[in-house]
């Protein structure tokens, strides 16, 4: 029996994203906005806000663990054209619906850990705020 593929980085993002539109909370506050992006990217600046940017961490390519696991370091951006107050509660509602959760669809299976206390900055090319936290996903694909 021959180990599944290791994951790609779209379905550790995938599923992030799947497991915030799930929690009514963040639905509330975002709607589908939830987006696989670098906000630092100028076209952001044309996404309505608040919203949240899902997005590899500068530097961070991610690892194969073994023959089936990847690790990819994310950072997750809760932005709010409001102020950096508005982007820290989105992030406090993003944390308690990540903190500690497992994540699956059908073919991944992960978890996902909060590696450094978030930050708030100002955006300039988004036009918003942002409260930024860094994670690590640990992802396998349990079919090949």
């Amino acid at each position: 029996m021959s180990l599944p593929k290791v994951a790609s980085t779209d379905a550790a993002i995938g599923l992030v994203r799947s497991r915030l539109l799930a929690v009514a909370e963040v639905q509330a506050i975002v709607g589908g906005r939830i987006l696989g992006a670098n906000a630092d990217d100028p076209d952001f600046g044309t996404i309505d806000k608040p919203a949240i940017a899902i997005e590899v961490s500068p530097g961070g390519r991610g690892f194969d663990v073994s023959g089936s696991l990847k690790a990819l370091p994310l950072r997750i951006g809760c932005l709010s054209m409001e102020s950096a107050s508005a982007a820290r509660e989105l992030d406090a509602v993003v944390r308690a619906a990540l903190q500690g959760e497992g994540l699956s669809d059908a073919d991944h299976y992960g978890r996902i850990v909060e590696r450094a206390t978030p930050f708030d900055t100002r955006i300039e090319e988004a036009k918003c705020w942002a409260c930024v936290s860094a994670w690590t996903i640990t992802v396998a694909r349990v079919r090949s």
